[in-house]
């Protein structure tokens, strides 16, 4: 590890939390679901290659920290070694992403030029309000997790 001053570390840390930010923005800005845009119902984090949380910005009170569970899941299942520059996972499966299958989790691998394994993971978890559950919108009295609709898993790969 290196060592480094204070003012070294707040301006990196102050980066990492702009660029969450960023990503708030983007994401609050693209939406096409009220849930995302008013209601603010996501979490967004920055992890290290080690998946040490670095930053996460401001979305819903249950969705920080969230992200913790859901990217140590899916970096164990897939491999570390097996990601690629431009891949992205997607999982809503909710014993694996510590919530319900509305909860989606999109994570990407940051690759730094010249690196085999990735530096850095980003991490965005929103509510999906239509996933094909047994009622329109929001279901509340599931007895299974079938019933809040479709769980799925994907990698994609890169170009």
């Amino acid at each position: 590890m290196i060592a480094a001053d204070g003012a070294t570390v707040e301006v990196i840390r102050n980066y990492l939390v702009s660029v969450a930010e960023q990503m708030r923005r983007s994401l609050v800005r693209t939406a096409f679901s009220p849930v995302i845009y008013d209601i603010l119902d996501f979490g967004i984090s920055i992890y290290d290659g080690q998946l040490r949380l670095m930053a996460e910005t401001a979305g819903g009170a249950t969705f920080l920290g969230a992200n913790d569970y859901s990217i140590r899941k899916i970096v164990d299942y897939i491999g570390v070694e097996r990601f690629e520059p431009g891949d992205a996972v997607l999982l809503n499966y909710p014993y694996w992403s510590a919530a319900h299958a509305y909860d989606a989790v999109l994570t990407a691998p940051v690759f730094e030029t010249g690196t085999r394994l990735p530096v850095a993971y980003l991490c965005v978890r929103g509510h999906w309000m239509d996933l094909g559950a047994k009622d329109p919108g929001y279901v509340l009295d599931s007895t299974s997790v079938h019933q809040e609709g479709l769980l799925d898993w994907r990698l994609s790969l890169g170009p």
